[in-house]
């Protein structure tokens, strides 16, 4: 019996260790200035069927969800924002970026230049994907 309640012990440890240690990779490197501003809204992850990130985002204001969608991805992991709930806003440099998950706060806050780049490519990324799936353009 103790054997068991020692190994539960343990996992329970390793799975709290992810939980708290949060998600992704370390920020990467600024892009070329002047890039273009993403559109206002994205459109939806494929991956989404159950329609989950879709209502993690619809539950940032208004403004936010126009914000989140254009970003579209995590500044820290490129996890899909509202794939781990509602996105996180945090304002570096005075620029509103959004991260995946409450464990990426502080690895976006660590470089807040880098990560501000970074939200600024994924922007970049998503208006470019939403351009190539409109008919016409």
């Amino acid at each position: 019996m103790h054997a068991v309640s020692r190994v539960m012990m343990c996992l329970s440890g390793l799975v709290l260790v992810g939980l708290v240690s949060g998600c992704g990779a370390p920020p990467a490197p600024a892009p070329a200035k002047g890039t273009a501003q993403a559109p206002a809204a994205a459109t939806p992850p494929a991956n989404d069927p159950a329609g989950e990130i879709a209502e993690a985002i619809g539950k940032l204001s208004a403004e936010d969800q126009v914000l989140a969608k254009a970003q579209g991805f995590c500044a820290v992991s490129e996890e899909p924002l509202g794939s781990m709930g509602p996105p996180v806003k945090l304002m570096l440099n005075d620029q509103p970026v959004f991260v995946c998950c409450e464990g990426c706060n502080n690895r976006a806050k660590s470089n807040p230049d880098a990560t501000v780049a970074k939200a600024g490519k994924l922007k970049d990324r998503v208006n470019s994907q939403t351009k190539s799936r409109r008919p016409g353009e």
